[in-house]
């Protein structure tokens, strides 16, 4: 069996214990904290996992914002979320799980086809519940910065007042127990069906977004897309852009090339 994998990251580590302890294609896996940071902030949303007294164990979508050593969520005041993080004080027992998908890996066999991904899971056994003014101001500030990097300094763009602000629950987890988890590479077949006659490779997936959409107001009042919704993002370590107006025609490119690359190596192997 051919694996792709990469080698591991030199820094610093977080503690290895055994809930981030890898067993399964260790080779994959880091726990080195440049390179789940990393990660964490090519992405803008988590799923966040927790437990409940009656036995059930939910799980949700949550926008997150990271700074420092910590992991930003807000929610309504209203959420189950909140409350019960309220209710148990702040031990609540959480697990956020981030994944950046690259690619989709087509293998000549269908055990072996797998995905291209970048992958974190943070375990912690409490969340705080932010209180301060300044400091959840900071942390939603990480969250919008997070979402899309710019948005806050905009001066025409409101930030949060104290009403909205006493709406909203703020939350911030300590990384300190986390592993990362990373497939790059082509397929890895057995050595016996190499010789299939089978189209076998990686087929990138980027991320991207699409043309800006303004609502009746900005249509009216002609107000254009301010530059950071318009230009390349690279936060990503893969080909990935979040600029909106440039786009469609980047997108059109990358599926013609991809088709005529499909289109010559079918034709080397007689389709």
């Amino acid at each position: 069996n051919i694996m792709a994998d990469r080698p591991p990251c030199a820094g610093e580590s977080l503690e290895l214990t055994d809930r981030v302890k890898l067993n399964r294609s260790a080779k994959r896996g880091t726990h080195v904290r440049k390179k789940i940071y990393e990660i964490l902030d090519s992405e803008y949303w988590c799923t966040v996992s927790y437990g409940s007294e009656d036995g059930n164990v939910y799980s949700i979508p949550q926008l997150f914002g990271r700074s420092d050593d910590y992991m930003y969520l807000h929610s309504s005041v209203s959420s189950s979320f909140y409350k019960r993080c309220v209710e148990q004080k702040g031990k609540l027992k959480v697990v956020l799980s981030v994944t950046v998908v690259d690619g989709l890996v087509l293998a000549r066999s269908m055990f072996h086809h797998s995905l291209n991904y970048r992958s974190v899971v943070i375990f912690a056994d409490e969340i705080e519940i932010i209180t301060d003014r300044d400091e959840k101001m900071k942390a939603l500030h990480a969250v919008s910065n997070q979402t899309i990097a710019g948005r806050w300094e905009d001066k025409g763009t409101r930030i949060p007042v104290d009403s909205e602000l006493a709406s909203t629950g703020v939350f911030k987890i300590r990384i300190e127990e986390a592993s990362a988890k990373i497939r790059h590479g082509p397929p890895g077949d057995d050595r016996k069906d190499m010789k299939l006659n089978c189209w076998a490779g990686v087929v990138p997936q980027l991320k991207t977004f699409g043309q800006p959409q303004p609502d009746d107001e900005t249509k009216k009042r002609g107000i254009s897309p301010p530059e950071y919704v318009r230009v390349p993002d690279t936060r990503s370590g893969t080909a990935c852009f979040s600029g909106f107006a440039e786009k469609k025609t980047m997108t059109v490119a990358v599926a013609l090339l991809a088709v005529c690359a499909m289109l010559l190596m079918g034709k080397s192997y007689g389709y």
